[in-house]
């Protein structure tokens, strides 16, 4: 009663080890002064594994950088990164081992149109459990398919697109937007 459960499992009583094989996170801001090249960077994910496979790991490193567009600037070091390097570096790392929980704060921030689209793409392929937060309408129209809506009133939860959600939303009339923001989560 009143715990976190990860896959049935209390979140308190996982080890750390555990934990990062299982779950990807992205901060909003990161702050990486570091001499690593990408591909090293992106690499570093697999030490808090157990059982690496060289091989299958070599293969997920390549195939997270092409899906990204870092294929071709793999050896550059992270601080000659943009900032929209440095995100899809930050997401590389998270996503390559394929974690069963991906968490992502704002994880288009500072991306262009073909970084914003190449993550798309991986999203929708990804087989886990994806919670993020997010203000790109387009961004969350196009990955999520449940809400939590944060407002003055609490937490709405909306099974359905942000397109859904806004047109559900619009066609209430003045009574049942307020019974409908007042629909919070306990």
């Amino acid at each position: 009663k009143d715990a976190i459960c990860l896959h049935g499992k209390k979140l308190n009583l996982y080890s750390q080890l555990e934990l990062a094989s299982i779950t990807g996170y992205v901060p909003q801001r990161v702050s990486l002064d570091s001499p690593f090249s990408i591909e090293e960077f992106v690499r570093l994910r697999f030490y808090s594994l157990p059982k690496i496979d060289l091989t299958v790991i070599d293969q997920q490193i390549e195939e997270i950088l092409t899906q990204f567009n870092l294929d071709k600037i793999k050896d550059r070091s992270l601080y000659k990164l943009s900032g929209g390097e440095l995100q899809k570096t930050l997401l590389a790392s998270a996503i390559v081992h394929r974690p069963k929980v991906l968490l992502l704060d704002e994880p288009t921030n500072h991306m262009d149109i073909i970084g914003k689209e190449s993550l798309e793409n991986i999203l929708k392929e990804y087989k886990g459990t994806l919670i993020f937060v997010s203000h790109d309408r387009y961004f969350v129209n196009k990955i999520a398919d449940s809400l939590l809506i944060f407002n003055s009133n609490g937490v709405t939860y909306f099974n359905g697109t942000y397109t859904e959600y806004e047109e559900k939303y619009r066609n209430c009339d003045e009574e049942n937007k307020l019974n409908y923001e007042n629909r919070s989560l306990k």
